[in-house]
């Protein structure tokens, strides 16, 4: 298997969280949930107030974020910059 050029981590991004709001209680209500993860880089951003758990949310914002044209758009000319192709 061929090592990847780059990897992008929760280390290159900025991770705000919140409070979401909609059905849960009290629980939800009181916690900082929600997730949004901003790709610096790139300018990417992506969010989740899906579950009650920040884990699942934080994993499902950076899937969203990675999905987004301006984090393809970027992980396409790095790897063009990283290979000599730019």
């Amino acid at each position: 298997m061929k090592n990847p050029l780059f990897s992008v981590t929760l280390a290159d991004c900025r991770v705000d969280t919140f409070r979401c709001t909609g059905p849960g209680g009290q629980h939800r209500n009181k916690t900082n949930s929600g997730v949004r993860i901003t790709h610096e880089a790139s300018g990417a951003v992506g969010q989740s107030c899906d579950t009650r758990s920040q884990h699942d949310n934080k994993r499902l914002a950076f899937r969203r974020m990675a999905v987004t044209k301006e984090f393809q758009a970027w992980q396409r000319t790095e790897t063009a910059r990283r290979t000599g192709r730019l």
